[in-house]
């Protein structure tokens, strides 16, 4: 039986096809943060666990958010990082222009006092539409098949290309997805 932390790690045996076919999100689920939050991204801070498909990170950085992205996994971590070379050469743009925003966010973190954080809870839901291999693409990414063995995994996405063949006839799957989203701020 896969333990949670086999299952964790085995994204990184699968970090290409996983940045490939894994969806992004929807413009409003940072609309739904903004909503909860109270206030827009741009120039509050944020993390994220688990950023290797690199979606979340850039679609926050691009409301203006300051993003700190963990990846764990090193075949996830170096998909993230196949991409972030556009965020280095903005850095050294900025120090060479006199603009060193990495030092200024070091010095402002340093500076914060602890404080509670007020939580706020919401759902969003959404749906896309894709072909029949991109969805078996994308569910040969999730940790249990990818725990499972090629064999095995291969064995299940034969049987179930035939029972969604039977479903949508004309090839065309759509997924559903629902996103729990906790947002917290400082008061």
């Amino acid at each position: 039986m896969p333990t949670h932390l086999s299952r964790a790690h085995s994204f990184s045996t699968a970090a290409t096809p996983y940045a490939a076919h894994r969806p992004s999100y929807p413009p409003a689920l940072f609309d739904a943060i903004e909503h909860l939050a109270g206030r827009p991204l741009a120039g509050a801070r944020g993390g994220g666990r688990g950023c290797g498909d690199r979606h979340r990170p850039a679609l926050l950085a691009e409301r203006g958010a300051d993003v700190l992205a963990v990846e764990p996994g090193r075949g996830m971590a170096r998909e993230f990082r196949a991409t972030p070379w556009a965020d280095a050469q903005a850095a050294r743009i900025a120090r060479f222009l006199g603009r060193d925003d990495e030092a200024r966010h070091t010095a402002d973190r340093t500076s914060e006092q602890t404080t509670e954080l007020d939580f706020r809870r919401d759902r969003l839901r959404w749906t896309r539409r894709v072909t029949q291999d991109a969805h078996l693409s994308n569910l040969a990414t999730h940790s249990a098949f990818l725990v499972l063995g090629e064999d095995r995994t291969a064995t299940f996405l034969n049987e179930e290309r035939a029972e969604l063949r039977k479903v949508f006839p004309d090839g065309i799957v759509e997924e559903a997805y629902v996103v729990d989203l906790l947002v917290a701020t400082r008061p």
